[in-house]
């Protein structure tokens, strides 16, 4: 080995030290930095996995929203349903009722319309006598 100057063999060794001193506290401050990427991730994590969750419980909500629309929907056409149907059945019952007024009133014809049937049918029975006398006439005067 050399002899090398004292001074600088501790000039060197102050230098080495504080490379030394200086990559320790590089080293701190990367860890230090490790660890608060570190925490930085596990909180984003965390508010990916509530955005997610959200938007999941979003996604339930839309659905639920579009069957509860769907349900509107076909209720609003089931009460249109309803209120024609009611209209139909007052109309068939107001016709109902107009047919028992005529029947009443025909009710009331029907003797007569007898009495008048059978003085035909006794009509057309006299006409048809009326006729074999003719007929016998007519023979005995040929």
């Amino acid at each position: 080995m050399q002899d090398v100057n004292e001074s600088y063999k501790q000039n060197i060794f102050k230098k080495v030290e504080s490379e030394i001193q200086s990559i320790k506290e590089d080293a701190i401050k990367i860890e230090k930095e490790k660890y608060d990427l570190s925490e930085s991730l596990y909180s984003l994590r965390k508010q990916i996995e509530s955005l997610e969750k959200s938007k999941s419980e979003m996604e339930i909500k839309k659905i639920k929203l579009v069957n509860i629309n769907e349900k509107k929907n076909s209720l609003a056409e089931l009460e249109k349903r309803e209120k024609q149907t009611n209209f139909d059945i007052d109309m068939i019952q107001k016709h109902i009722a107009s047919l028992d007024e005529d029947i009443a009133k025909f009710k009331g014809s029907i003797p007569l319309y007898e009495e008048k049937q059978s003085q035909l049918k006794q009509k057309q029975k006299e006409e048809k006598e009326q006729e074999i006398k003719i007929a016998e006439l007519r023979k005995k005067f040929q």
